[in-house]
């Protein structure tokens, strides 16, 4: 039976190949040519589907169309530029926040209990946002599930 790379001590054998520390005697017995094919497909851009023998394209292989070439300057002022504008009107309190650069609605993040900057994602379908925190040089498209730098 063929081993897929969510397996987990498949997983792991492949981790430890990629990085340089793969054990020669690993304490469960695979076949060699699964080991291979895990470390292929860890090189390439294609991942195995856990549901079924199949590959797919890995969207993380390819840069997001959206991301490309972005700056601060794409984005508009803020609407509420040191607040989450959901946490305001329910009187909630925020973690970090981010902006969206189709019409700078400042939301909070996921580790915040209102998760309203994925919220307006879902609701406008307005695909990239960015940290607004200091410092912060990220932005995150949600359709390619993608991270990338501010130009």
């Amino acid at each position: 039976m063929p081993r897929f790379l969510s397996d987990g001590p498949l997983q792991a054998i492949a981790a430890d190949i990629e990085a340089g520390r793969y054990k020669a005697k690993p304490s469960r017995v695979f076949h060699f040519e699964d080991i291979l094919e895990a470390h292929r497909v860890m090189q390439s851009n294609e991942v195995r589907c856990i549901h079924c023998p199949h590959l797919k394209e890995n969207p993380m292989a390819k840069p997001c169309e959206h991301l490309q070439g972005v700056t601060a300057a794409d984005f508009p002022p803020p609407r509420t530029p040191d607040a989450c504008e959901e946490c305001l009107k329910e009187g909630t309190r925020w973690v970090e926040l981010r902006e969206c650069q189709t019409c700078g609605h400042v939301g909070c993040c996921d580790s915040s209990g209102g998760k309203h900057a994925t919220k307006h994602f879902h609701e406008t379908g307005h695909p990239v946002m960015r940290s607004v925190m200091p410092g912060a040089t990220w932005s995150w498209c949600y359709v390619h599930e993608a991270e990338g730098r501010l130009a």
